[in-house]
């Protein structure tokens, strides 16, 4: 994993958890040399018993993120809020420069309830997200939440994205991740959550 800043990587390569331990309003990090149009990516998440926010942020986030060279960028999260029990994940993509989030408007922040979600103490919750060119499918343990439609992405390789996890104000543990790519493994993982192309 890389890092812009704010998280703790001692743990990445032997138990393979990163926690997001730094206060400052939004970190990201990235795996490395990911960069791909078709890839599933799923994670364990849990705030332990870190039920503060940073900042005074009244609803703190968590998630994955996918961003293309040209900065543009989706967001699928956990919608902690400040009294962390949520059971809400959220989607989001960027404006047209991939300079902010575009949280309200037509295409704004979107969530969606996840009866039984649990982040908190010894329980996490699983998100996963598959990308195939603008299809993005949204999972949270194991069920299928949702499918849109990412409006910057496409095919081409300047949509082509990276992959990471953003963090909004809040600590994060994140454990037991992978991303897979390309088309035969990505739609054999759909497949075995349910979802057929």
């Amino acid at each position: 994993m890389k890092s812009n800043f704010g998280f703790d990587l001692s743990h990445d390569a032997s138990d393979n958890y990163v926690d997001k331990d730094w206060a400052g309003n939004m970190s990201e990090i990235y795996f490395k040399d990911v960069n791909s149009t078709v890839l599933y990516v799923e994670v364990k998440m849990s705030v332990l018993d870190h039920t503060k926010t940073y900042n005074w942020d009244p609803a703190p986030k968590a998630g994955i993120v996918l961003r293309t060279k040209n900065k543009t960028f989706i967001s699928y999260n956990i919608d902690y809020q400040s009294t962390f029990d949520n059971p809400y994940v959220g989607y989001v993509e960027s404006n047209a420069t991939g300079s902010d989030y575009l949280w309200t408007g037509a295409n704004g922040y979107r969530s969606y309830n996840v009866p039984g979600l649990s982040y908190k103490g010894d329980d996490y919750a699983t998100l996963g997200l598959a990308r195939i060119g603008d299809q993005i499918y949204m999972f949270a343990n194991g069920k299928h939440v949702k499918t849109e439609t990412a409006g910057r992405f496409n095919d081409s390789d300047e949509t082509s994205t990276a992959v990471g996890f953003v963090t909004f104000n809040c600590f994060t543990r994140y454990k037991d991740y992978y991303v897979i790519t390309g088309m035969d493994a990505v739609t054999e993982k759909l497949a075995s959550l349910g979802v057929t192309l």
